[in-house]
This record gives C-alpha cells, structure tokens and sequence, in this order.
C-alpha cells in the first residue's frame, strides 16, 4: 500500500509550502511526501545502524509498476510507485552509457578491449551463477523453515547468509566484476574522446570500494568485534548528526486553517477537496462514518503544527554519483526519465522533525459526531500522521491521541524523529507528464489504505 500516498497529497504538500517556503521551483526540487510520516528507528548507541537506515531512507527514486499488493487501488496505467533504488538504478544508466563508449570508438576491432571485456563478462557470469544458486538454496531453507515471521526474513537470510558463507563469496566475487571494470575503464579512458571520460570516471567511482563505505544491517552489529558482519553500499547520507538533532530544539510551528486563502490556492492547484481529507476514517458503523465523512466535507476546522525541530537536510552522495550525465550523455534516454523511468526523480534532501505535536479545534457538531464515530469502533488518521480513535496503545509508531475541550491534540514525545519526506529532483519531465504526480487521493484510497492498517494491527 506504500504507493497511495506517493501521489502529492495536497493538504500535507501545502503543510511543505509553509514550512519549507517552496513554491515547488523545479529548479530547486519539489517536495515528495513519504508515505504518511515515517518512523526513523534509530538507536542512541548504534551510530554506524543509524547510518545504514539514513542510507536506506534516501535510496530510493523513480516510478515503475506497482506492486501486487496496491493494484487494486490504484491505476496501473498512471499511478507513480517508487519502487526502484537509486543504486540499481544508476548501475543501469552506467551500464547504458558503456555501450555508447563502445560505438563511440568502436572497440571491437582491438585486442586489448576484447580481452579485457572478456574478463569482465566472465566475472559477470560467475556472479550472477552464484546469485542464482544461493537463490535456490534460500528457497530450501525456507521450505524447511516455514513458520519465519515474514517481518523477519530480511534480518534472517542476511544472517544465514553470514553463517554459510555465502555473503564473504558473493562479496569476493563481486570485488573481480568491480576489478575487471577498473582495468576495461581505465583502458578506455585512455582511447575515448575527451566529451567521454566523465562516463568511465563515474563507472571506475562506482566500481571502486573506496567510495564505498561498510555499515552494520542491525544494531547488534555495530561493533568493531562484529564489522565482519557489515556490508559494503555507496556513499549516501543526509548530513546532519542524530544525537545532534536530539540534543537541539529549533522550534518550528505554524496555525492554519481551512478558510485561509492558501488552501483555496492549494484545492485548485492540487485537485484536492481539503475539507474532506485530513481525516480518514475506518471501522465504526457504516451510519457513523458516512456522517464523518458528510461533516468532514462541510465544516472549517484549524489546526496548531509545532515541531521540537524541523529541518530539510541536503543528501551527501559520494564521487560515484554524477548528475552531470544526466543533462548530458543521458538527455536522450527517454526511458529514463519521466513518470515510468527509472531515475525519473532523485532525492536531493530529506526533511526530518521530532517532538511533532497537532492541536485541532473542531466545530460542536463535528466533536459529538467524532465521538459517536469512536464510541462505534471506528479510528481515524489524521494527514500524514497516525492516530486513532484513544484506542490505540502507547507505541511510538503512533502519535499519543488526547481529547481536548475544543476538539483533540496528537503528540510525539521530544525524541521521536520522522522523516516526513524528501525534495526531489525530476530530470527531463513534461507537463503533461506530472498530471498523476499532482493528483489527490481518493476517499476510496484512504478506506483501503485504512483498511490495510487494521489487518497489519490484528494478532
């Protein structure tokens, strides 16, 4: 379900133009909210598993087709999942852009190039062999093993991994497809075109470890007694330190309202009914949340934000990166780009708050409707944020849902930091190609997504 939300809500994309005074400037990036407000599990004693998550949180890019388990809300034709890692994704430009050197100085006919090519497919071949029988052996152990939580089966076959061996031989394996690599660009740097060498500059940054860096998948591994246990991944992270993030406020908030001129602006330009989509409502009687809808539609409400801290923090990625080749070599890469490419938008930073409170006043009749809603069973979520109707435990994966005398508040404690979501950079778009990026959500959307919330909740 991760892909509803994807498309451009508008009323938290308008809570983004305040905060972050962006009137969505290509030039600078739009903002792409995260999927509701994600929760960044970091851990205080973990600084190097706080990294790998960070790294995980802005590897991400691009639009393709989406997943089995939203195809039935969505429309497969327009919906724009993000779904590709930036990672993979770039390795298939650059290997694109080998072919063009190729042509370019047409190889083929030298001796040096054949052999060296030679190499590096056999180095290719080996691996991929490799990545097919530790495949099928993964599927025994799992034949074998069938009660794996499937939460669990990540962690898990990186650990079986480790303990058969299989990672150490993938991991050397893939160091011969990265040497031969380093020998085949050098080559060719040395026989291309001057307008060429960035191409095999960024190949030889991406296939060389040194811009890489090693980082624990767990918490539990990050020690120096456990780096035998870490993994090697491309240089990515925001810049900025958690405990630092922790250790300073830098208070943040802002009223709004649903009468405000803005979000007229925002009903338009978004194609988004604003009234009625802060609050999603599921479970309670068909009776009940047919009223909370009807009301939602009509009555103005207002709202409090106020964040501990609040900051869009730039995304550091290493020399194996070069964007340069996007406008360039890459321009003409049509199926790159746009709303089906796979690098049809790069994060360039990511926006991070903790301590997130939201105070709502509500209208009388709106309160005693809420309430005869939440008396029925039924729960609500409001914006990008989690909530419930009081019914929820105390867990951190939710805001704290108080009643107040003019309508309720929803809180974070001080330390709870979310990464709400990030700006990003759409290379080579048209127009007519961000109509489905800037569409709202239907009612339908939100009841399934709801929907998929109170199964993942049950025992």
């Amino acid at each position: 379900m991760a892909d509803i939300f994807e498309r451009a809500w508008g009323n938290y994309v308008a809570l983004f133009e305040f905060l972050t005074k962006s009137e969505f400037d290509e030039a600078k990036g739009l903002i792409q909210p995260y999927n509701f407000a994600t929760l960044y599990s970091y851990d205080l004693k973990a600084p190097n598993f706080n990294l790998f998550l960070l790294l995980n949180a802005v590897n991400y890019v691009g639009s393709g087709t989406p997943t089995d388990d939203n195809k039935e809300h969505v429309d497969q034709s327009t919906n724009l999942s993000r779904i590709q890692r930036l990672v993979d994704a770039y390795e298939v430009f650059l290997n694109r852009l080998e072919k063009i050197i190729a042509q370019a100085i047409d190889p083929t006919e030298k001796e040096e190039y054949a052999a060296l090519q030679a190499r590096v497919e056999k180095a290719r071949d080996a691996l991929e062999d490799y990545d097919t029988v530790t495949e099928g052996k993964w599927q025994i152990f799992l034949e074998r093993n069938p009660n794996i939580p499937p939460e669990e089966l990540p962690a898990r076959r990186i650990i079986w991994e480790r303990d058969n061996g299989y990672s150490m031989e993938r991991e050397r394996k893939r160091n011969l497809v990265r040497a031969a690599n380093v020998q085949l660009n050098g080559w060719l740097r040395s026989q291309v075109p001057p307008e060429y060498s960035k191409i095999v500059d960024a190949r030889n940054y991406f296939d060389d470890p040194n811009y890489h860096v090693d980082l624990p998948i767990a918490p539990q591994f990050d020690n120096t007694a456990m780096q035998h246990m870490w993994r090697k991944y491309p240089a990515q992270f925001p810049l900025f330190s958690v405990d630092e993030f922790l250790a300073n406020d830098n208070v943040v908030d802002h009223n709004y309202s649903t009468e405000e001129e803005h979000y007229k602006r925002v009903e338009e330009k978004w194609k988004v009914s604003v009234k009625g989509r802060w609050g999603l409502f599921s479970g309670g009687g068909s009776a009940e949340r047919r009223e909370m809808e009807e009301i939602s539609k009509k009555s103005a409400f207002s709202f409090k934000i106020a964040f501990k801290r609040f900051q869009e923090v730039e995304i550091f990625r290493d020399e194996w990166f070069q964007d340069a080749l996007f406008e360039t070599v890459g321009a003409k890469m049509s199926d790159m780009w746009g709303p089906t490419g796979i690098l049809g938008r790069i994060p360039v930073s990511v926006i991070v708050a903790r301590g997130t409170r939201i105070e709502v006043k509500i209208s009388e009749e709106y309160r005693r409707s809420l309430e005869r809603f939440f008396a029925a069973g039924g729960s609500v979520s409001f914006g990008p944020f989690f909530s419930g109707g009081g019914n929820y435990s105390k867990d951190e994966r939710y805001m704290d849902y108080q009643k107040t005398a003019e309508g309720f508040t929803l809180q974070d404690s001080d330390k709870t930091i979310r990464l709400l979501g990030a700006r990003i950079k759409r290379y080579h778009w048209k127009d007519k190609d961000a109509v489905d990026y800037r569409s709202g959500i239907s009612l339908d959307d939100g009841r399934a997504f709801l929907r998929h919330l109170d199964q993942r909740k049950k025992p």
